[in-house]
């Protein structure tokens, strides 16, 4: 069996200035930002965030595609607002799903994920610090996320922004 490796970023202590650059980044680059709530949240947007998520995590260790994105969306915990998407031209190439909850008192890391030709210029610390903004605008104080052992690009993502192991 499996240890996933469980993480928590304190988003009151989180200091979102060390990030900024790669925002600044995106948008030189001609990537936009934008959130599921704004392209529209229909069928057809959703078959496309199926597709780019099914792509992002197709190299990810231990990542169960069986589970598809209208499960995920059909989810009471699911925002549109929540699912940032990185838009180059007409291209999407990255997303940041969070959900929200709030019975258990934090948000929570669905997937965060650039397209491969795409990776590597901080599109992903991007789109995660807009999921962090948009968390804490929502009240909450804790994003938690999961990986499995070998995904050490999502593992080194989260801690770079801070992210230590939840406190039980």
């Amino acid at each position: 069996m499996t240890a996933w490796v469980r993480l928590e970023l304190d988003l009151a202590a989180f200091d979102e200035t060390p990030f900024l650059p790669c925002l600044d980044a995106a948008t030189a680059a001609g990537v936009a930002l934008t959130t599921m709530a704004r392209l529209g949240d229909d069928a057809p947007q959703r078959r496309r965030l199926e597709a780019l998520w099914a792509r992002c995590a197709a190299d990810d260790p231990g990542t169960d595609l069986s589970a598809g994105v209208p499960e995920r969306c059909a989810a009471a915990s699911y925002d549109p607002h929540g699912a940032v998407v990185a838009v180059e031209g007409e291209h999407w190439v990255g997303l940041s799903v969070t959900s929200l909850r709030p019975l258990e008192g934090y948000a929570f890391g669905e997937m965060t994920g650039v397209v491969p030709e795409r990776r590597g210029r901080g599109l992903a610390v991007a789109m995660k610090l807009e999921a962090v903004r948009w968390a804490r605008s929502r009240g909450h104080t804790r994003l938690r996320t999961f990986h499995h052992p070998d995904n050490a690009a999502a593992i080194g993502l989260n801690l770079r922004l801070g992210a230590t192991a939840p406190s039980p």
